[in-house]
């Protein structure tokens, strides 16, 4: 799976998949599939979907350093799972 799109520039940005349902709760995100299937997004991972809607890919790196005070690299990796994590359940897709 690729992480970045062929012939674009500007960064892309993800939005929930088709028949999603993203509830907010205290501890992060609640997402429900059309098939009822349910995902519960951690607090860091919900600050990284918020930023990976706005920012793609390079906002949730930003955000997740500024939030939470980890490196770079840590941040990417962590970043870029979630968004294979997301994509491969198709509870994201690209906007």
């Amino acid at each position: 799976m690729r992480l970045i799109r062929r012939g674009r520039t500007a960064p892309m940005s993800v939005v929930p998949g088709r028949g999603v349902r993203v509830t907010r709760v205290d501890d992060g995100y609640t997402l429900i599939d059309a098939r009822g299937r349910v995902l519960h997004l951690n607090i860091t991972a919900a600050v990284m979907l918020d930023a990976l809607v706005v920012g793609g890919l390079d906002g949730a790196v930003s955000a997740t350093r500024e939030r939470f005070g980890v490196g770079e690299d840590t941040a990417r990796a962590d970043a870029a799972r979630l968004l294979r994590d997301l994509l491969d359940r198709k509870v994201v897709r690209w906007a």
